[in-house]
């Protein structure tokens, strides 16, 4: 490919003319705004050299910056700004490293990276020139919305999969919303009288696994869902063989070991820190208690009485659902994922009308007796955990605005997003589905209250800006 560009000066072909950062794991903070002003006219200095174990003489060997960022903003996805330094190490080197060979040019770094947002929002102040915005979604996205007047879905782009169509039948990952369905499944069981908020989780695990304690309290079933168990995000044991499907190896024996061996680190009942790990045990608890899978248990306290035909676990082909095809961050088709031990956490596939069905249990009062339930696990548990941020049973709650409180959550995997979200006051619901990894939640929160702004496309100079209240990781 001729990676060759007119109207450039030939001198801005020397990457030491031009100001950038080179950072790892440890420098993030070079791409602060404060450098950013200084290298507009220091470009790379000699503190900056020695910093980043780079000298000035060494950059020369980078290559034609130009060429490669044209390169890289060719290979972007839609919808994808640069991240921050330091945020996404790996994504940013297949980015580069793709742009160079494209160019037919040697990738010239070794474990040191470029950051990206630094390198495009140099190239604008010493270039005069911007890259191209682009668009803010990719591949698909569709939005479900229930309110007085019923529910609608919009849908845009495509499925990915030339035999499958876009619609609100159409199914998707939706990640870490999962966990407010197995928070329902705990209240709905607790309904039933079949297990307490209070039970400690030890008593449906074998004799041999040694749950971890504190100061002679247990880590209970309302711990768990409300992330204040004290557990870690992910096991520390968790090493996945294939990133592309990282949980399909993690085992239940892995699991139990290191509930065997971990220790604490923050009291049990008070410290909010938010726990893949714990979701995923509850559901598994309560699996164990059902004597059933947790699709299973889904389907049969949940699913069935709603009607949500087209929401589980094993959808894959041949059962005939209309699955869409996922995208990595770099916008290429990506595998589902498979969690079979912390399926409680993430592993459900659902579609934009299966969840509305979802939502409008949620929220109304004369429906299914599940319906109770659900409304039961928008009470806040935990207030204020981060701010504008609450945690109820399962769902967080955007308390950012006194006079509406948004009961919402967000998923993630390796080439879906979700966001599911209520305004109860309101009588307002909305889904956000799609079948790439950027995150759709600043259009769930503005449909539900159009004083959280979109976030509008940037051009890749600038620093991506988080969605409202993104303060979990969905995945």
């Amino acid at each position: 490919m001729d990676c060759e560009f007119g109207g450039l000066d030939p001198e801005l072909h020397d990457i030491t003319e031009v100001a950038i950062v080179v950072t790892d794991y440890r420098l993030a903070e070079l791409a602060s705004a404060e450098w950013k002003v200084r290298a507009r006219e220091d470009r790379i200095t000699p503190e900056a050299a020695e910093i980043s174990g780079y000298t000035a003489e060494a950059w020369k060997d980078a290559l034609p910056l130009q060429q490669v960022l044209r390169e890289v903003a060719e290979l972007l996805p839609r919808g994808r700004t640069a991240v921050p330094a330091g945020q996404n190490v790996r994504m940013d080197v297949q980015f580069l490293e793709r742009a160079y060979g494209r160019c037919g040019l040697p990738y010239p770094f070794d474990y040191h990276v470029i950051d990206l947002t630094t390198l495009f929002y140099s190239w604008s102040l010493v270039a005069g020139e911007q890259l191209p915005a682009l668009s803010l979604r990719q591949a698909a996205t569709i939005a479900g919305l229930l309110d007085a007047t019923g529910p609608r879905v919009v849908v845009a782009g495509v499925s990915g999969r030339e035999e499958v169509g876009l619609d609100g039948s159409t199914v998707f990952e939706i990640g870490s919303a999962t966990k407010v369905f197995t928070a329902a499944i705990l209240e709905e069981m607790v309904r039933r009288g079949e297990v307490r908020f209070e039970d400690p989780v030890s008593r449906f695990l074998p004799q041999d696994v040694e749950v971890p304690s504190g100061e002679g309290r247990e880590i209970t079933l309302l711990d768990l869902a409300t992330h204040t168990s004290g557990l870690p995000r992910m096991p520390l044991n968790f090493f996945p063989a294939d990133m592309k499907n990282p949980y399909v190896d993690y085992s239940l024996g892995q699991m139990y070991a290191f509930l065997s061996e971990y220790q604490l680190q923050g009291e049990i009942g008070t410290e909010w820190e938010y726990s893949n790990l714990g979701m995923g045990l509850l559901g598994h608890a309560l699996s164990v208690k059902a004597g059933m899978t947790y699709e299973q248990l889904a389907r049969m306290l949940i699913l069935d009485p709603l009607g949500m035909a087209n929401t589980g676990i094993d959808l894959a082909p041949p059962a005939g659902a209309p699955l869409a095809q996922g995208h990595d961050a770099l916008g290429e088709p990506t595998p589902f994922w498979d969690i079979p031990t912390l399926a409680g956490a993430g592993a459900l596939r659902s579609t934009a009308d299966d969840m509305l069905l979802f939502l409008a249990a949620n929220l109304t009062i004369d429906g299914p007796t599940i319906g109770a339930s659900l409304r039961r696990t928008h009470e806040i548990r935990s207030p204020h955990v981060a701010p504008g941020l609450s945690m109820a049973l399962g769902w967080l709650v955007n308390v950012r605005f006194p006079d509406r409180h948004i009961v919402w959550h967000n998923g993630g995997t390796g080439g879906f997003h979700s966001f599911i979200g209520l305004d109860p006051a309101g009588q307002r619901a909305v889904v956000v589905l799609t079948n790439g990894t950027q995150s759709i939640d600043d259009i769930g929160f503005h449909l539900l209250d159009n004083r959280n702004p979109l976030s509008p496309p940037e051009p890749l100079g600038g620093t991506a800006r988080p969605p409202p209240d993104s303060a979990v990781d969905g995945e």
